[in-house]
């Protein structure tokens, strides 16, 4: 893989695993993770090759009823403007390197909705229509839940997820109400490197 990317121009590689709180007032098709790339100065294009983008949910308190609520990844467009409150991923020094001689991300905003009840704040951005990953659950009134149920893309032996400039990831959800007192955890983990071309 490593010689593949080698010749498109690779300039450094990175991953991170973010873990969202979701709660009862957690609104229906809220942001619980964001991603924008956009490279701080204006006239660099390199590209954010996405690798693997891994979901996964564990129920950590009981629902007052089962429920079965769904997460969605979807490409950001036009994402002009980053997402706000949650928690931000520090991309600068040595976080997220898969090597200490790489250069720090370039990523614009990387955030999650830890430990807040209404998840993020939506910045400037459109979604596509349709997500490139679902995550469906099964909250019940026992607790806890001891099943994980996971979802994940890997993109190394196909063509990848390639954002350009004001692009990104946003993981919505639940699409419908949580459900009263329940709370679980949704675990996100990702892959990407930066490339010159593509």
């Amino acid at each position: 893989m490593y010689r593949q990317e080698s010749e498109h121009g690779l300039q450094s590689a990175y991953r991170l695993s973010a873990i969202a709180l979701m709660v009862a007032t957690q609104a229906a098709g809220g942001t619980i993770f964001s991603f924008r790339w956009a490279p701080a100065n204006p006239n660099d294009n390199t590209l954010c090759l996405i690798q693997k983008f891994k979901m996964s949910t564990l129920q950590i308190i009981a629902a007052t009823a089962t429920i079965f609520p769904r997460y969605e990844a979807r490409i950001a467009r036009a994402f002009t403007a980053s997402d706000s409150a949650g928690t931000a991923f520090d991309v600068t020094g040595n976080n997220e390197k898969k090597r200490t001689s790489f250069s720090a991300s370039k990523a614009a905003d990387i955030r999650a909705s830890i430990n807040v009840t209404a998840g993020l704040t939506v910045g400037a951005r459109t979604l596509d229509a349709h997500p490139f990953l679902s995550l469906v659950s099964n909250l019940t009134i026992t607790t806890p839940n001891p099943i994980e149920y996971v979802r994940e893309t890997d993109l190394t032996e196909e063509h990848p997820l390639i954002l350009a400039r004001n692009e990104g990831i946003v993981v919505t959800g639940p699409v419908v109400i949580f459900g009263a007192a329940g709370q679980s955890e949704v675990h996100i983990e990702m892959s990407w490197s930066e490339v010159g071309a593509f």
